[in-house]
């Protein structure tokens, strides 16, 4: 939109070219019929954005970690299978065991019993453990624990995702690229998660997690673009324009303050609104999972409900994305500059923005600090479901519920704590830290109880209220420290935080599992990015970030007044 409006500044004052850039950054004005515009925001538009955050939900918080329990009970049926090289007495007896009846652990009671007959008698489950190498599988060239098959497939989604937003994130913004790639990123990840519903056999569980690897991947890629829509949908929006009609696009400060104030109150609405209906539809479609569970489950096995859901959710997402896409307008950017290499170019934009570190300590302080924490965060979410399936013997319904307890509280938590800290003036930081602190002590807990299914809702709860309360005053202080008219290069910086190098705490998990033998261990093993998270975020300083902030944007100011003169004067 600002390459546009600058080509048609050639012949205009500098004065008034000033005033012309200032405006073109908040609505959608057309000076003559020859100019570019972006169309004004409709409700029918909003409507298709909230859409596919109603839609996208379906796999990321209402599928993908149920295909984690599909493709670890997949992994340690082959581990058995080898293990005994088809032998079906080895494997129905549990050849492959210790001690079937001596060695174990008997989950679901709290009573500590040694062997498999009380067990048992006591209605409960027996988990002998494994000779050494009967629960190694093969994945991707390398031996690994059939349990951590999953969060090992993490990583390569992780280097994926790296790969995307690198290479192809900052390309998205150029012509009508941003809608295109929107489609076929949403095409290719529905047709993956299709494709898992024909993985059925045991030894396919390899290509099941290279599916899983492209859908997740691709629908992460795709709510970086989803994402980039929501300041053109605000800036374009009736409100915005008449707030700039009324302040005429002047550069005073009072101007330039309510122009801001009435985008990001905009924006924020339009964001929360998109959070609650992504929320709506991760629990629809989690509902929708427990209730074919609870119906089909025991007639049909509940690993082909979850082939079946995959499928299911796999057509949902292609067709109520397809809607969404047709809802929203291309809004084209500028076009890709001519001679530029798009590798290099993406690279290059990429590192302009970590060049402004030292300009901007504070804030690449917080990014590290929540580097460390939500990578614990992420881990500990997908890891969760895997725990209560293979050391406490949960049922898929159980975890259909604690994933239906997890999106209630999580968005109770957000409400609740928001409406505590403006009632009694909390620091939003601290805040966050003792979010961070009882979310750590989980892992510990796991190592020493966490035995029974109450106690696994019992932590699952208490997971849930922290983890909403700190994502939302997460991205609230994230918020509050960006220069103003970066928001979205720094966003995609927050992102490639959040999604594209949470890989370190899945390598973890998968490592110690593989290692100790106890995906238990692994489990536990995650409380060191919560431990190194309070330790970076304890040396960040809110107040002086705001500060720096102020200073940069001062910098700019004068920086884009002297750029704005020189583009007046020489562009053509």
């Amino acid at each position: 939109m600002l390459f546009y409006k600058t080509r048609k500044m050639a012949t205009v004052a500098p004065a008034e070219a000033v005033k012309e850039v200032r405006k073109s950054n908040w609505c959608c004005e057309k000076s003559n019929d020859n100019d570019a515009v972006e169309p004004e925001t409709t409700k029918k538009e909003l409507h298709g954005w909230y859409l596919y955050d109603f839609t996208n939900a379906a796999f990321l918080i209402g599928t993908q970690d149920f295909i984690s329990i599909f493709t670890v009970e997949q992994a340690k049926n082959y581990a058995k299978d080898h293990f005994c090289q088809g032998n079906q007495t080895c494997i129905e007896e549990a050849y492959w065991a210790k001690d079937m009846e001596t060695l174990g652990e008997c989950t679901g009671i709290l009573t500590d019993v040694k062997n498999k007959t009380e067990c048992e008698a006591l209605d409960a489950k027996w988990m002998p453990e494994w000779i050494d190498d009967a629960d190694i599988v093969p994945l991707f060239g390398m031996n690994v624990h059939f349990t951590a098959t999953y969060t090992t497939a993490l990583v390569f989604t992780m280097i994926f995702q790296i790969l995307l937003f690198i290479f192809v994130g900052p390309v998205t913004d150029f012509g009508n690229l941003r809608k295109k790639m929107f489609i076929v990123t949403n095409v290719v990840a529905s047709v993956s998660i299709i494709m898992i519903y024909f993985g059925k056999e045991d030894h396919m569980y390899e290509y099941n997690l290279v599916l899983v690897i492209i859908a997740q991947g691709l629908l992460n890629f795709a709510l970086v673009m989803y994402n980039a829509w929501l300041p053109l949908l605000a800036q374009c929006t009736p409100e915005a324009k008449q707030v700039l009609e009324r302040t005429g696009g002047g550069s005073r400060k009072h101007e330039l303050e309510e122009r801001f104030n009435v985008i990001n109150t905009i924006t924020q609405n339009i964001s929360s609104t998109g959070q609650g209906l992504s929320l709506v539809g991760g629990v629809s479609f989690l509902l929708f999972g427990m209730i074919i569970m609870m119906v089909f489950g025991e007639s049909h096995g509940e690993l082909n409900v979850i082939r079946t859901q995959c499928l299911v959710c796999g057509i949902y997402i292609l067709v109520l994305s397809s809607i969404a896409t047709y809802r929203l307008q291309s809004r084209p950017g500028p076009p890709f500059p001519k001679g530029k290499n798009v590798i290099v170019h993406s690279v290059a934009n990429l590192c302009r923005t970590v060049s402004k570190r030292r300009q901007l300590e504070q804030l690449f302080k917080f990014l590290l600090a929540y580097w460390f924490y939500s990578d614990g965060l992420s881990s500990l979410t997908v890891a969760a479901a895997i725990f209560g399936t293979q050391e406490l013997g949960l049922k898929n319904v159980d975890v259909f519920l604690a994933w239906s307890l997890f999106c209630i509280l999580g968005a109770i938590g957000a409400v609740t704590m928001s409406k505590l800290s403006r009632k009694y003036n909390l620091v939003t930081k601290q805040i966050i830290l003792v979010n961070i602190a009882i979310i750590g002590l989980i892992p510990l807990y796991a190592v020493i109880a966490l035995k029974t299914r109450g106690e696994f809702f019992a932590v699952v709860a208490v997971f849930a209220f922290n983890y909403g309360s700190c994502m939302a005053f997460t991205r609230a202080i994230f918020s509050s420290l960006l220069p103003l008219g970066q928001e979205a290069e720094f966003f995609s910086l927050y992102q490639i935080s959040d999604k594209g190098t949470s890989m370190l705490g899945p390598l973890t998990l998968s490592l110690v599992s593989t290692q100790t033998g106890s995906f238990r261990k692994g489990f536990a093993a995650l409380s060191i990015f919560y431990v190194l998270g309070i330790f970076f975020l304890m040396r960040f300083d809110h107040k002086e970030a705001i500060e720096e902030k102020d200073r940069y944007e001062q910098q700019s100011d004068k920086a884009k007044r002297r750029s704005t003169l020189r583009l007046s004067s020489f562009r053509s």
